[in-house]
């Protein structure tokens, strides 16, 4: 009697080594092909359906992956590098509670597996426990098979939240040497603006991102910190900088903005991006009530003098913005001059 093709073992091996070629070739389709149909003769088989998982998380597929790690779970439910995958799946979608029902699972019967503890300490921090995340973090550090660095920059930024900045910094630049990773350099770019250095945390965004994208992150950071007019200059100088109507800064500068709406100062606008458009801003406006104040016909140019600080400041002002661009302007859009014959005007 013939044996049935569907329990060859044979069969079973050979349609996963074509998978696990067809996977190294980057032929992922032709991959899964070979995997279902070695499913098809050993149905339960956890590992072939993780790879499965494995290479649509790959593809960034998350809901498929999730469902293949949940039936690789379910086949094999004590087979901890199946749960951790599984559990940092969910942590990516937000399924906090199933993310903790998996982790704590793996470490009840592997009390040392990094992954489960990593994850762990992430959930802490989330939930702003920070106290127990960044316990967690300490024991997965002594784990046998941690990512050093990739741990170190999660407990950093627990320790950045919790207020703890120096030691923050230590971890981040730890883990940067060890082996440089995209949310490290976000997160000391975070530190570095909260410690008021925006220009190390713009050179440290630079390393990921573009440079509108970095005054945006910039910016975000200094609204959490209720610090919303450098905010709102940060998300300016973003749209300034990119090519492309920028929706995110644009609704960054609003939401900035209605916070300065309760204040006396006026709100920003993308053309403040400019330290030296700003004294311009601030010196015309002076100028020009200095006039009104002065005589009823308010476009008399008005004379200089050694002791006429608001006319100094105002070319002096002018005089950098030539050197730093072509056209210095006012608020209304004048263009700004400086003449030789010792007055000061406007050109209209």
């Amino acid at each position: 009697m013939a044996a049935d093709p569907a329990k060859d073992p044979k069969i079973f091996a050979e349609a996963i080594g074509r998978g696990d070629t067809a996977w190294q070739a980057g032929q992922l389709d032709r991959a899964i092909y070979f995997y279902v149909s070695a499913l098809e003769r050993s149905p339960q088989d956890a590992t072939t359906i993780a790879k499965i998982g494995a290479i649509e998380e790959g593809r960034k597929n998350i809901p498929l992956a999730e469902k293949a790690f949940e039936m690789a779970h379910a086949a094999q439910p004590d087979e901890p590098r199946i749960a951790e995958r599984l559990g940092w799946l969910y942590l990516q979608q937000a399924k906090f509670d199933n993310a903790s029902e998996v982790f704590s699972g793996v470490l009840a019967l592997y009390p040392q597996s990094a992954r489960a503890l990593d994850g762990m300490g992430v959930l802490c921090r989330i939930w702003a426990n920070y106290t127990d995340s960044i316990h967690y973090f300490d024991e997965a550090l002594k784990a046998p098979d941690a990512d050093v660095a990739r741990v170190l920059t999660h407990r950093g930024y627990a320790k950045l939240l919790a207020g703890d900045l120096p030691d923050a910094g230590r971890d981040l630049r730890t883990a940067l040497k060890m082996a440089p990773q995209s949310e490290a350099w976000r997160y000391l770019a975070e530190l570095q603006t909260r410690q008021h250095d925006s220009a190390e945390a713009l050179e440290s965004l630079l390393k990921i991102m573009d440079t509108a994208h970095a005054h945006n992150e910039i910016g975000v950071v200094l609204m959490s910190m209720n610090e919303f007019r450098p905010a709102a200059r940060k998300f300016a100088e973003a749209i300034s900088a990119s090519p492309a109507w920028y929706e995110e800064a644009q609704r960054n500068l609003a939401l900035a903005n209605e916070h300065l709406r309760s204040s006396p100062a006026r709100i920003v606008t993308p053309d403040d991006r400019d330290p030296l458009r700003q004294i311009i801003a601030v010196e015309t406006q002076r100028l020009r009530q200095s006039r009104i104040a002065r005589t009823p016909r308010a476009t008399d140019a008005l004379p200089c003098s050694a002791g006429n600080t608001l006319h100094i400041l105002l070319s002096f002002a002018v005089a950098l913005a030539r050197r730093y661009g072509p056209q210095a302007r006012d608020p209304e859009g004048h263009a700004l001059n400086m003449f030789e014959g010792g007055e000061c005007s406007k050109v209209h």
